[in-house]
C-alpha cells in the first residue's frame, strides 16, 4: 500500500510541474528613424509544487528595421548575443569572481648611472 501511495505522489510530483518561459525589456533605442534596437533577458522558470527555480537564461538583442507600411522586420544580433552569454558558449570560468593575477613583469636591466660632472668652482671673491 505504501509503494502504490509513494508511487502516486511521485507521478502527482512530475506531472504537477510546469516550465513557464518569461521575457524582460531590459532597454530600446531608435538609432535613426527606420532603425530600431531592442535588448531583453529571457529565462525559463520550472515549478514543482512550492519550489521554483531559475534555468536557460539569455540577454538578447534584435535589430528591427521599420517597413514603408509602418511594419518592423527583426532579426537577432547573434554575434552580440554570443559576447552577452559566455555561459552557453563555455568560454568564461564561472567558478570565480576575482580576475586571475597577472604574470609578474620581468625586470628591466639596469642603466649603468652617467658620469658626473665635475662640479665648477665658484670664483673666490
Amino acid at each position: 500500500m505504501k509503494k502504490i501511495i509513494l508511487l502516486c505522489f511521485f507521478a502527482a510530483l512530475v506531472l504537477g510541474a510546469c516550465t513557464v518561459e518569461k521575457r524582460v525589456v531590459t532597454a530600446k533605442h531608435w538609432a535613426n528613424p527606420s532603425l530600431y534596437y531592442l535588448a531583453y533577458f529571457e529565462w525559463e522558470e520550472t515549478y514543482f509544487l512550492v519550489f521554483n527555480w531559475f534555468h536557460n537564461d539569455w540577454s538578447k538583442i534584435k535589430r528591427c528595421n521599420v517597413r514603408d507600411d509602418n511594419t518592423m522586420a527583426c532579426v537577432d544580433e547573434q554575434e552580440a548575443q554570443m559576447i552577452l552569454n559566455p555561459q552557453h558558449t563555455g568560454e568564461v570560468d564561472r567558478t570565480s569572481g576575482a580576475p586571475a593575477e597577472a604574470a609578474p613583469a620581468e625586470a628591466a636591466p639596469a642603466e649603468a648611472a652617467p658620469a658626473e660632472a665635475p662640479a665648477e668652482e665658484a670664483p673666490a671673491e
